[in-house]
């Protein structure tokens, strides 16, 4: 996706994408912060001082579909769970933006012969909003049917998807996002964050600063140790207290009501929106008290579920260290030790094979593993990036497409490159994000896919020997857990 279809998106860094959830509309969702230039010259009140977002047609990728545009800067972004109208990005700020790309471009201003369509929804006026810090995640969840918070009777359930957002000290805000039956021209007297004419609300039903351990951690630098009581009187670790700051979050795909966060000191911290999660609230590489070392000597930059062993999920840690984990145990199951001399971005699950995942570092380079491979700890192919066509940029993030193989994969197309083709037809791709504004799609080579495709997946060797091979470490974690308990 060249960064050249509109002057808008010159000089700005790609801080976030997001693949269309709806698999027949190969769309692509970037934000961008503003321009240098607009920076600069932020007095002039044009659009390079805004935050944007682009809505790409992957088909078409020689200009974006949509602009979207915010007062702030963007640092993550979404679409909505199901339709691909609704895109959301979280903000420098500390709120929240939601845009509905189906209202009319005349209900927008112009930049030029360009578009800028304005925020349908932000946070940004509400006061309860207050305190919170720059946003670092975003998830998207869906909400039970016929749960409508306190928007009323104008909330359309069916239309309905909560946002779970992390800022970067540790607070957790829960949102409800909803559909109104109508809208009103005039705009609301009440509601200062809805934009005229629009009819998406975004209400908060939940802060939440108290999850992780029930058990005291070491604090930072000797300081506070951040240990809360909670209105049940259980003793819970407050991240902003003792000053944590928290890099990622994702929510658990089976119990929703549930998520990780991925935090400094080395340390995965287990929350909940209702009450206490079960144990463990703290996922770590190893017991200090057996290793003899501290546990909490790094910060964890990134988490991700498998989207086939939903159980499963990994963790990267900085600078050099991959674990793999089971929800049930505390102490990673597998530890994968100096995968580069940078440091891990990101470590991500293939949407296209059970057995494999990558992990990206600071050298722009992605490193492939295979758990079925003859040695697990390493990867099995490594490319760098970065330097394609005489640009050197570094790439900051990754997102494959298709994260759940229960949705299906965009049809191939004839003149796909046949490497990147399996027998199905099936594509799965994935996009890098450049600090000089780039967003590059990659197809994903064949090998890293499943020969016959998702289709029947379950049914494959490779699904049913990567289950054995994460049942075999599950209770083997769970037997070495069992042994370190008093």
């Amino acid at each position: 996706v060249p960064n050249t279809g509109s002057e808008i998106l010159a000089e700005r860094r790609v801080t976030g994408v997001a693949y269309s959830p709806a698999a027949s509309v190969p769309h692509l969702l970037a934000s961008y912060t503003p321009s240098v230039s607009g920076v600069e010259n932020i007095r002039d009140h044009d659009v390079s001082g805004r935050g944007c977002l682009a809505v790409w047609d992957m088909s078409q990728p020689e200009s974006p579909k949509h602009i979207l545009t915010s007062e702030g800067c963007p640092t993550c972004c979404a679409w909505s769970p199901k339709k691909p109208h609704f895109a959301i990005a979280g903000m420098e700020e500390g709120g929240l933006c939601l845009w509905d790309v189906r209202e009319p471009a005349a209900n927008h201003p112009m930049e030029g012969k360009v578009v800028c369509r304005r925020p349908t929804y932000s946070t940004e006026f509400n006061p309860d909003t207050e305190g919170l810090a720059s946003i670092a995640s975003i998830a998207v969840t869906e909400v039970a049917e016929g749960s409508t918070g306190n928007l009323g009777e104008a909330a359309s359930s069916s239309t309905q998807f909560q946002l779970v957002a992390l800022d970067k000290w540790g607070t957790v805000s829960v949102w409800m996002v909803a559909e109104m039956s109508s809208s009103d021209l005039a705009g609301s007297d009440v509601d200062f964050g809805l934009r005229i004419g629009g009819r998406v609300k975004i209400l908060l039903t939940a802060k939440i600063s108290q999850y992780g351990p029930i058990h005291d951690i070491a604090p930072m630098n000797g300081g506070n140790s951040g240990m809360e009581t909670t209105p049940q009187g259980s003793t819970v670790l407050s991240a902003r207290k003792i000053g944590r700051q928290t890099y990622d979050l994702v929510v658990f795909p089976e119990q929703p009501n549930q998520f990780l966060v991925a935090a400094d000191q080395g340390v995965v911290l287990r929350g909940s929106r209702f009450g206490q999660p079960p144990p463990p609230r703290m996922y770590v590489l190893d017991d200090p008290l057996i290793s003899g070392k501290p546990s909490f000597a790094t910060a964890v930059t990134s988490v991700a579920f498998s989207p086939f062993f939903p159980k499963f999920f990994l963790a990267a840690y900085s600078p050099a260290v991959l674990a793999l984990y089971h929800e049930d145990v505390g102490l990673a199951l597998l530890t994968i030790p100096d995968v580069t001399s940078g440091d891990i971005v990101a470590v991500k699950w293939s949407p296209a094979k059970p057995s494999a995942f990558f992990a990206l570092d600071t050298k722009s380079t992605i490193y492939a593993y295979d758990l079925l491979s003859r040695n697990p700890t390493k990867p099995v192919h490594s490319e760098r990036f970065g330097s394609e066509n005489g640009q050197k940029g570094t790439v900051t993030s990754v997102e494959f497409s298709n994260s759940s193989p229960k949705v299906a994969t965009i049809a191939g197309k004839e003149n796909a490159a046949p490497e990147a083709e399996t027998s199905t037809k099936e594509q799965h791709s994935f996009v890098l994000m450049y600090d000089d504004g780039r967003v590059d799609v990659h197809m994903l080579n064949k090998n890293h896919t499943l020969p016959g495709g998702l289709s029947d997946f379950a049914n494959s060797s490779t699904y049913k020997e990567t289950e054995e091979f994460l049942n075999r470490f599950h209770v083997s974690g769970l037997a070495k857990a069992g042994e370190k308990k008093p």
